[in-house]
């Protein structure tokens, strides 16, 4: 436009100049105001002329930059004179002279001016490009701005959204998701001066991943491996990224056009995932998100009871030192399950048990199935029946029999008394003491009982009695009658066993023998054996019963010598041939008996009897072979025929 209405003007001037050229006078000008100008604008010069100026010429002065000089010769417009300010123009009021011209010559120079207001500073526009469908969009603003200066944001053109003053500093208009190309407007608020901003930004879309569900979490129990975390589906290009509570977690995982399982975890917290296109960097947050929550195992609290329980009894009790409501406990026996109880914030007895073996206890929560074991564990060991006994001893003779003012020490023996039993006596039915030894002087008759309480275990019956008869002997002064074998009539070196039989002896008699009246050290017994015998010896017994006195009795003692035959009674005359002998040996002779039997002893030097036979003699004549079992050891022997007037001792030897 500015062009054309230069032309009309020069057009214009030229026609008219041309007419007059050959009678025009030098020409003249009175130039008017210059109106205010915008930078990057023109204005016009009114003016009024003489002579006919054609041409005319503009001179500024110190040459102002975006203020241009009019060359001469430049054609004059007819009414008024297009002054052209330049963009690049400062504000300010600039001095100038004007000189119009024709062909008779140029009119001096006029002065003029011109007030120029500046442009706003051209900033750049910032922000826009491409953004990722579904996410807020992208901002878009100037790198900088001036006070006083309004800045329009146009969209294709068209003012979008309120205008912004300028602050000195960067402008940012706001997040924008529109499509487009955006530009901005600058405009001074006094001067209305305006001007456009660098470039333009244009804002598009880029596609992001599609939105599919997180999935899993929950709740597991502490010590359990975790529960998995995924997603519903996932797309080529795309990789999906785990976080849990805004932190990343682990290493992306490229899809496959399937579902995606990102293991295990075991962490507490929120977990989301976020997808990211690789070709665009677009992200999306996966729809939803997965929670773990870690539950604490159930309390663990002691097994109680058990222990050891007698055979037909109802067993022993199984429980638990504590439970928490909302918690199951479960009873096992040697691994089996055998029952269950809720808890209930006190202790639990599971009740009698009576199989023997280990018992434990597991605990479970009942809403999210968490387990624990229970501390310890109970032993049940079925414990065998025994029968205790008790009986009493003392220092009573066989018999139960002691001596008239005796005291008597009673003994309990006792089969399962436990560890702490107790003993009561009574005597005759009356308490008489305590403890497992009793003493007292008894009467004839007297009952005496011990009962023992056992606390064995697994005692049945617990308490059980034991009782004796006393019997209690006359202190009376004792008899004694002496026997001696295999007689008192030995041959010399022969042993003989002397035995004393006491009457009224007491309950415990004591023996002592004497020999002629000397005491014989060692020979208390009842029976005094020697081979020491002395022809007319006195062997005494003396016995001691209850009585303070001792009684006595003797025998006398005929002892012949070793050599030939020792015949008692009539004469006669016996061999014995062979004497040694192997045991089998006769014996030949007369002996006074008529015609009867006579009857034949063998006997060792103890007085033992080791064979004994009759032998038949004829009108008083022996003729007999004798056969000694070969069981009779080898050794001396004393050999005694007896007759009914006729008693003969002999010694044989067998080898």
């Amino acid at each position: 436009m500015k062009r054309n209405l230069l032309g009309i003007l020069f057009l214009t001037a030229l026609v008219c100049g041309f007419q007059n050229s050959v009678f025009a006078a030098v020409p003249t000008i009175s130039p008017g105001s210059i109106p205010t100008v915008c930078a990057g604008t023109y204005s016009t010069l009114p003016y009024s002329s003489t002579g006919s100026p054609t041409t005319y010429n503009i001179t500024w002065t110190g040459s102002p930059v975006g203020l241009p000089d009019v060359p001469p010769g430049t054609i004059l417009p007819l009414t008024s004179i297009p002054i052209i300010v330049n963009s690049n123009a400062l504000t300010g009021t600039y001095n100038g002279t004007i000189v119009v011209s024709n062909v008779s010559g140029s009119s001096a120079p006029m002065a003029i001016s011109i007030t120029v207001n500046g442009l706003p500073t051209v900033e750049t526009i910032t922000g826009g490009g491409p953004y990722c469908v579904g996410t807020s969009g992208v901002n878009v603003g100037l790198s900088g701005s001036d006070g006083g200066v309004i800045y329009q944001l146009n969209r294709g053109g068209v003012a979008i959204g309120s205008s912004l003053w300028g602050t000195g500093a960067a402008l940012d208009f706001g997040v924008f998701t529109t499509i487009g190309t955006y530009t901005i407007t600058a405009r001074n608020a006094v001067t209305l001066c305006s001007v456009n901003m660098s470039g333009s930004t244009t804002i598009s879309t880029l596609p992001s991943p599609a939105v599919v569900s997180v999935t899993g979490g929950g709740n597991y129990c502490v010590g359990g491996v975790g529960l998995p975390i995924g997603i519903t589906g996932s797309t080529f290009g795309t990789q999906y990224q785990l976080y849990r509570a805004g932190v990343m977690v682990g290493s992306p995982i490229h899809g496959l056009g399937m579902a995606i399982d990102f293991g295990p975890h075991t962490t507490t917290g929120i977990y989301t995932v976020v997808a990211e296109d690789t070709a665009s960097g677009c992200t999306a947050n996966m729809t939803g998100s997965a929670s773990i929550n870690v539950i604490p195992a159930p309390t663990a609290f002691s097994v109680t009871g058990g222990g050891n329980y007698c055979a037909g009894s109802h067993g022993v009790h199984i429980g638990l030192g504590g439970s928490n409501v909302g918690i199951a406990y479960k009873l096992f026996h040697a691994g089996t399950y055998i029952g269950s109880m809720p808890g209930t914030g006190a202790p639990l007895d599971f009740g009698l048990y009576t199989p023997a073996g280990v018992y434990t206890v597991v605990a479970q929560n009942s809403v999210y199935g968490c387990t624990a074991n229970m501390d310890d564990t109970a032993y049940i060991s079925l414990m065998a029946v025994v029968i205790p006994d008790v009986t009493i001893t003392n220092d009573a003779a066989p018999g139960n029999a002691v001596c008239e003012g005796h005291t008597t020490m009673f003994t309990a023996n006792p089969v399962y008394p436990g560890p702490n039993p107790t003993y009561t006596w009574t005597v005759n039915g009356a308490f008489a003491g305590t403890g497992a030894t009793f003493s007292y002087v008894a009467a004839n008759s007297d009952y005496v009982e011990v009962t023992m309480t056992s606390d064995a275990t697994c005692a049945v019956p617990s308490i059980l009695d034991e009782g004796l008869f006393m019997v209690v002997k006359a202190a009376i002064v004792p008899t004694v009658v002496v026997n001696a074998y295999p007689g008192t009539t030995i041959i010399n070196g022969t042993y003989d066993t002397i035995t004393a039989i006491p009457v009224n002896g007491g309950v415990n008699p004591t023996f002592q023998w004497y020999v002629n009246g000397v005491l014989v050290a060692g020979a208390t017994s009842n029976k005094f054996i020697s081979n020491a015998f002395k022809n007319n010896d006195t062997v005494e017994a003396r016995v001691m019963g209850c009585a303070a006195t001792p009684g006595s009795g003797y025998v006398v003692m005929r002892v012949f010598p070793r050599a030939g035959i020792m015949e008692t009674g009539n004469s006669g005359r016996i061999s014995v041939a062979p004497n040694p002998s192997n045991g089998t040996f006769t014996i030949n002779g007369a002996i006074g008996t008529g015609s009867q039997d006579v009857n034949l002893k063998v006997l060792d030097v103890t007085g033992r009897l080791v064979y004994a036979t009759a032998i038949p003699a004829n009108n008083g004549q022996i003729n007999t072979t004798i056969q000694i079992p070969a069981t009779v050891s080898k050794g001396l022997y004393i050999l005694n025929l007896v007759s009914e007037t006729e008693n003969i001792i002999n010694q044989i030897v067998i080898e």
